[in-house]
């Protein structure tokens, strides 16, 4: 996965039309703990496109020490600020952040 050069956080790129599956590998913050809730996958505008199409994000799987969920729409040309929010195993919630690049 790319970096974006912007914020640091790592990005996917996708097409309005095509469905992708995007993962947040959280093996470093976890250390010894587990996945017990994957709260939630957010998605927020950036704000380089006037008129915005929601971005459907579907509801988040655990896949060992990685939150995915697949994505779909979204506008082009537009950024979509991603988070994950999840539990672990001691209790603690953690979050990560992502950028989705919509481009046709």
């Amino acid at each position: 996965m790319a970096v974006d050069t912007a914020t640091g956080y790592e990005a996917l790129d996708k097409t309005v039309f095509a469905d992708e599956l995007f993962g947040f590998e959280f093996a470093a913050q976890l250390g010894a703990a587990t996945i017990t809730s994957a709260i939630s996958i957010t998605a927020t505008a950036q704000g380089k496109v006037v008129q915005v199409l929601p971005l459907t994000v579907d509801t988040p799987v655990i896949q060992g020490t990685e939150v995915q969920a697949q994505l779909a729409e979204g506008t082009d040309g537009e950024d979509y600020l991603m988070e994950a929010r999840l539990q672990d195993s001691n209790g603690n919630f953690l979050s990560m952040f992502g950028i989705l690049q919509v481009r046709d």
